[in-house]
């Protein structure tokens, strides 16, 4: 493979991770968001 091609394969392996990782704590974090509005709303009310 040629330099260039290793370069672009790379960069999109790379955010390819990224994606995922980011997925994965957004799905994770989900719950917790929810909660926080909720008492969020209780409060200020």
């Amino acid at each position: 493979m040629s330099d260039q091609l290793k370069s672009i394969v790379f960069t999109a392996v790379v955010a390819l991770v990224c994606a995922l990782l980011l997925t994965g704590a957004a799905s994770g974090l989900k719950a917790r968001k929810l909660r926080n509005v909720a008492v969020d709303r209780q409060k200020t009310f």
